[in-house]
């Protein structure tokens, strides 16, 4: 098996999208949120269209992706949402690779406002370590538990320290 380093990452707004990548997108969003989850909203919500994309493939197909927001759209600040990882490649630091990634990523592109996330209750721990703070109650996004996490501008790493 390829080591998670050697996978590549894309990154593209949704205008450079192929239909192809699209179409891998949608159908690990809808593997792991819909069929694995049970998510009971919307994936398709509108927001993609104005959204950058990050996913690493392995043979063609997407495992592991999440979308990049630009500020105003769903918070003041950029966002980061669609975070998965599919299960065969579960624990290998994917979701890590793309996070550190994205993160940098909008510290360059779209400046320091910090980045709020809507994070999965199981996965707060996660988000924390990559330096995101609680900032709400639990409320239920899709049937599951989520808080709003913020990670202020300053503890964003340059793009030199993970590109």
């Amino acid at each position: 098996m390829i080591r998670n380093e050697e996978l590549p990452v894309y990154i593209k707004h949704f205008a450079e999208l192929k239909t192809t990548e699209l179409y891998g997108i949608l159908q690990a969003r809808e593997q792991v949120f819909t069929l694995e989850q049970g998510v009971t909203c919307e994936d398709i919500d509108g927001l993609d269209t104005k959204c950058t994309h990050m996913w690493c493939e392995s043979d063609g197909k997407v495992i592991a992706y999440l979308r990049m927001i630009p500020a105003g759209l769903c918070y003041r600040q950029p966002s980061i949402g669609r975070v998965l990882v599919l299960p065969d490649w579960r624990r290998k630091g994917l979701s890590r690779r793309l996070m550190d990634m994205a993160i940098s990523y909008i510290a360059t592109a779209w400046g320091g406002l910090g980045i709020m996330i809507s994070a999965q209750g199981y996965l707060v721990d996660f988000y924390s370590d990559l330096g995101f703070h609680v900032v709400s109650d639990e409320y239920l996004d899709g049937g599951i538990p989520h808080y709003k996490m913020l990670m202020q501008s300053g503890h964003i790493a340059d793009a030199e320290d993970i590109f």
